[in-house]
């Protein structure tokens, strides 16, 4: 998906010392990196590691996919920040889509190491992620969390 960069918020407002300050572009520019070029197994095999569906948005800012993100990384990006200027994440609200970020990434060999620069709400947890014992506890009350992650599996099988 090809998209035309724009900021959300201004970044004058997110710095509390005013250090930032933006400069309009003559021209606007796209950003995207085209997943299509590369190939569909390695996507979802690094998607896989971290339980996210290719076709997940991961940035709800400018509506950039888990697939594209992969992509980004498989082009060369290593950090957050490069995953930003390939595909336009991250400039928006900044703080949503990090986490999915981080684990995309360290799914590809770059760990993250999150810096006084970037918003985070803490880490995200999955079904994955869920402890036994809190599966067991919330079981009688209907939620069947090994049910919820053999289907989901499923779902990513026959993709």
């Amino acid at each position: 998906m090809r998209r035309t960069a724009h900021f959300h918020i201004r970044g004058m407002d997110r710095c509390p010392v005013m250090a930032i300050t933006i400069e309009p572009l003559q021209e606007p520019y796209t950003v995207a990196v085209d997943a299509s070029q590369f190939a569909q197994d390695e996507i979802m095999r690094i998607c896989k590691k971290v339980h996210i569906h290719p076709k997940q948005i991961i940035c709800y800012c400018n509506v950039t996919r888990a697939e594209e993100v992969v992509a980004a990384i498989l082009k060369g990006a290593k950090t957050p920040e490069d995953i930003s200027l390939m595909t336009g994440a991250r400039t928006g609200c900044a703080v949503l889509c990090i986490q999915s970020i981080v684990k995309l990434l360290e799914a590809s060999g770059f760990p993250v190491t999150l810096g006084d620069t970037h918003q985070t709400y803490g880490k995200t947890f999955t079904l994955w992620d869920l402890d036994p014992q809190l599966k067991k506890k919330y079981e009688p009350r209907g939620f069947h969390f090994d049910d919820d992650i053999k289907l989901i599996e499923t779902v990513f099988k026959s993709k």
